[in-house]
């Protein structure tokens, strides 16, 4: 994560946005997990199945955004100017290691205290676990860190928008579209996935969000594209949902077509946010320097939520009785409120607030 500091009024006004969609990303981070309890024992067909479905399918975007806000930080050189490899591993990809690290023994221990008590058994677990179990929300970081070490490469060319279109040019039919096209029963199925298999689109994926978001920051559309892009991504998202709804229920079980980070859907959202959200200016320095606030906790928030989650599922095990329309929304909102005055406050503890948060 980047915060950009001593900056004129000019480039505040320009880059309010992204802290703006910096909090609402992490706001929808939180839906993610909050409507994937709905979704680990889907009760198919019901109305319950689709409503967090359709919560899950829109927020899934929200971990591709902040992939995107990096891109339209770190190859802005107006931004963040040194991008040597020094800088790079020694301020940013150090504080993703510790963090990673350090929060993923956190989550293995809150995991596993309740049925282990200190012994060298429990520590084999522990160890078995980290090693073994990836922190599911934790991906991130890694990703991150793949994209940063590679970044004094990857900017000199990158953060001419020119070349950040040729790249989507080359990323969008193999890493969006095929993916999509290989969704479905079609002649020669298994062709087209061996010769496209043959392709490293895999290795781009996150790059390809991180170049998404220069290029998305820097691209100039005129209202009449704005909203078309608006309602294809509105119908496209529906159209996704309402096909994986009906081949859950012919299947009998859920079959995730659009609640991933390489749909269409996610793509056209991710597109849809920046281009939405970039229309905002600021002009009250007060609601500026809140917003930048809030965007300095939204890391801490992205870590640190899953555990409040769990704690607060252990303490209260009949929150998840409300209607999945009401209840969802409810507990993120109220989730990612509970999170902000204890990110604050972690924020106070300097090693803490360095690596952690």
């Amino acid at each position: 994560m980047c915060y950009y500091t001593s900056m004129s009024k000019e480039t505040q006004q320009r880059t309010v946005y992204l802290d703006i969609l910096r909090v609402f990303a992490c706001f929808f981070v939180v839906m993610v997990h909050v409507s994937a309890a709905w979704l680990e024992e889907p009760q198919i067909p019901s109305f319950h199945f689709t409503v967090s479905y359709t919560f899950n399918t829109i927020a899934i975007a929200a971990p591709a955004v902040f992939l995107a806000l990096s891109g339209a930080v770190f190859l802005n050189p107006d931004l963040v100017t040194d991008v040597s490899p020094k800088k790079m591993w020694k301020k940013y990809i150090l504080r993703l290691v510790v963090a990673y690290v350090v929060w993923s023994i956190l989550y293995t221990v809150v995991k596993w205290a309740p049925y282990y008590t200190f012994s060298m058994e429990a520590v084999r677990v522990y160890v078995k676990e980290f090693f073994f179990t990836p922190i599911y929300h934790l991906w991130f970081l890694p990703a991150l860190m793949v994209i940063y070490a590679f970044l004094p490469i990857l900017r000199p060319g990158l953060s001419d928008p020119a070349r950040c279109r040729y790249f989507l040019i080359l990323y969008i039919p193999f890493q969006i579209l095929m993916p999509l096209i290989l969704s479905f029963d079609i002649p020669g199925k298994e062709v087209i996935s061996a010769v496209s298999g043959r392709f490293p689109y895999m290795l781009l994926g996150y790059i390809g969000y991180f170049v998404l978001g220069r290029f998305l920051d820097t691209v100039s559309i005129r209202k009449t594209g704005r909203a078309a892009l608006y309602t294809v991504s509105v119908l496209c998202t529906a159209l996704s949902i309402w096909y994986s709804c009906r081949e859950s229920v012919r299947a009998g079980y859920l079959v995730g077509f659009s609640n991933t980070l390489y749909s269409l859907s996610s793509f056209l959202l991710v597109c849809a946010a920046f281009i939405l959200f970039r229309q905002i200016t600021c002009e009250k320095e007060g609601l500026r320097k809140a917003i930048s606030f809030l965007a300095k906790l939204t890391f801490g928030i992205y870590l640190l939520h899953p555990m409040v989650l769990d704690f607060a599922s252990r303490l209260l095990p009949g929150m998840m009785e409300l209607p999945a329309i009401v209840e969802i929304p409810l507990i993120t909102l109220c989730l990612f409120l509970l999170c902000i005055p204890i990110v604050w406050v972690l924020r106070k503890i300097p090693f803490v607030n360095r690596y952690l948060v």
